[in-house]
């Protein structure tokens, strides 16, 4: 284990989570480099209770709770790694509003962080959903395989 709780604690109230530029929630408004995973905590926060200033309890039971399962998992490398691909898989899953959305980035890219900050490597890339089949062109009939088409003639 290379990580110690004061890095889990600073890296989420000083490292700057790039995918979350340009949002703004709740009367806060994330400059166009991101912010840490301690704003993003207060800016969600504020918003969802209705105040102008963010709660750090949700925020301090969050990195507690993982530190807690990361410093004592047998594997902490796959910890990490499955804890970014459960928020991933709920980003590319599902249909959130703004605050959930900038939440569940902010963690997501706060794990890929962790596993690469704790030694483990960078986090694999995930595979590209299969492309979408195209559509027949509207109007073009569609031509089977298997059918004659010449019988007519």
């Amino acid at each position: 284990m290379n990580c110690t709780q004061t890095d889990f604690y600073e890296q989420a109230r000083d490292y700057v989570l790039s995918n979350t530029a340009d949002m703004l929630i709740g009367g806060y408004s994330i400059s166009s480099q991101g912010t840490s995973l301690l704003k993003v905590f207060l800016a969600v926060s504020a918003a969802q209770s209705g105040s102008s200033q963010g709660n750090l309890n949700s925020f301090y039971n969050f990195v507690g709770s993982i530190w807690s399962q990361y410093s004592t998992s047998a594997n902490p490398c796959n910890f990490l790694l499955n804890r970014y691909n459960h928020f991933n898989n709920q980003l590319s899953n599902n249909t959130y509003g703004l605050t959930q959305t900038l939440l569940k980035t902010a963690k997501r890219d706060y794990f890929a962080h962790m596993y690469n900050f704790c030694g483990c490597g960078t986090v694999p890339p995930i595979a590209p959903p299969p492309p979408a089949p195209n559509p027949p062109t509207q109007g073009a009939p569609t031509i089977l395989p298997n059918e004659r088409y010449d019988e007519g003639l």
